[in-house]
């Protein structure tokens, strides 16, 4: 009985001690295609309650995504290899580079993406916990991420489940994802949305 316990034991710590950004990177990257919801709290300091809103989300790792506001008002973005644009009166409008949207679209990509590589470019992580249940600490590398964030905590288990971004207004927003759906075929509308 204690050496099935010694076992039990030791096959947990290699199995904590084998979940690092590369095993990270690997379970993120697994599937094709993301579909979820999100909801969205933005804490301001002064203010009693954090404004809400939510909406729905689209990642196809070919082609990008797309981020739907729904609540409180309808904004569509869409982040693709040529950049950041929204749509207006259903045209698709180009998003200057240097805009905050941009910077943390190309995050979110880079998360929902499991792309490792992008996230060293931009930030110093810190990642713990298992593969069932873990978060990865990202610091800002760069001065332009440095005057918008202070740090990002991502968390998650085989999904990306939430996001905290502390800005150095002191604001704080948290992204929640759920009701994911992976490996489903886009609809003709998402098709249409991202297609170069």
């Amino acid at each position: 009985m204690m050496r099935a316990v010694c076992f039990a034991l030791a096959l947990l710590a290699s199995h904590a001690w084998g979940f690092d950004l590369a095993a990270l990177e690997q379970q993120l990257a697994h599937h094709q295609r993301i579909h979820g919801q999100f909801s969205q709290s933005r804490f301001i300091p002064g203010l009693a309650a954090p404004l809400q809103s939510h909406g729905r989300f689209v990642m196809d790792r070919q082609q990008g995504l797309l981020w739907q506001l729904a609540q409180p008002w309808q904004l569509n973005l869409r982040l693709t290899a040529q950049g950041l644009a929204q749509q207006q009166d259903g045209q698709w409008l180009s998003l200057n580079a240097q805009h905050a949207s941009s910077h943390t679209s190309r995050l979110f990509l880079a998360l929902l993406r499991g792309d490792r590589a992008e996230l060293d470019k931009l930030f110093d992580s810190q990642l713990s916990g298992s593969s069932a249940q873990w978060q990865l600490t990202l610091q800002p590398k760069s001065l332009l991420l440095k005057q918008i964030f202070t740090r990002i905590e991502v968390r998650g288990g085989a999904l990306l489940e939430q996001i905290d971004l502390h800005d150095t207004s002191g604001e704080h927003t948290r992204l929640t994802f759920s009701a994911q759906h992976t490996d489903q075929p886009l609809s003709p509308q998402e098709a249409l949305d991202l297609a170069p």
